[in-house]
């Protein structure tokens, strides 16, 4: 699980690729993830285990309040219902329920979570969470093409840490799709599939993770 949240940072903030030589396409792109600075990040991930789907959407938003620079983090979050949740609820154990949090930073206000009070030692989150970087490079990955704006490939296991910005590797290899307007870089789909562990009597786990990045000026509204 703690791979999957890095992963979804590492796609969700700060836009930096190194393009390390190689193929032309695939310094072309890399050359328009330097220049991507979205405004709104919209993630989505599903991770499905036998028959229990999880879901979650993480939408980053930046812009200016007041003159003052201001990020707004929604989070929505599917997860399964443990013995303690159930015994400060009504939920039933195991059940799905979905978890939201609206945590919003104004520089000189500081950080506020679901309309608390204002830390005003808190930093920026967008900041903390990068700057996060993917590494593309013909060295790193396999069975490359670019075809109608879309650079689709493959992330061999061995390199998952070095391309995704991992602390380690991924046992498995990863399909990466990154889709561009033939200037900036407008969607990213990463998308694995974990094997069976029948000691922890865990099923195969599929997993998909969407980003899609958006430039306009956004209107963000701080109460």
């Amino acid at each position: 699980m703690k791979k999957i949240i890095a992963l979804i940072l590492a796609l969700s903030f700060v836009l930096i690729l190194a393009a390390c030589g190689g193929d032309n396409e695939v310094d072309m792109v890399g050359d328009m993830f330097e220049v991507s600075r979205p405004t709104k990040t919209v993630t989505s991930t599903s991770q499905t285990t036998g028959d229990i789907v999880l879901e979650a959407q993480y939408t980053l938003t930046t812009g200016i309040v007041d003159g003052a620079a201001a990020s707004v983090l929604i989070t929505e979050v599917d997860e399964l219902v443990s013995i303690e949740d159930a015994g400060a609820s009504d939920a039933v154990i195991g059940s799905l329920v979905t978890k939201t949090e609206l945590r919003e930073y104004v520089e000189g206000k500081g950080v506020r979570v679901d309309g608390g009070k204002w830390d005003s030692t808190a930093e920026n989150f967008a900041n903390e969470a990068g700057p996060m970087s993917l590494t593309l490079s013909s060295e790193y990955i396999k069975n490359f093409k670019y075809e109608n704006n879309i650079l689709r490939c493959i992330v061999p296991a061995e390199n998952t840490a070095e391309v995704l910005g991992l602390a380690e590797d991924l046992s498995v290899d990863v399909s990466m799709e990154i889709t561009d307007d033939g200037a900036v870089v407008t969607s990213v789909i990463i998308s694995y599939t974990l094997p069976a562990d029948t000691e922890a009597q865990v099923s195969e786990t599929e997993i998909t993770i969407k980003s899609f990045y958006f430039y306009d000026n956004q209107k963000i509204e701080i109460k």
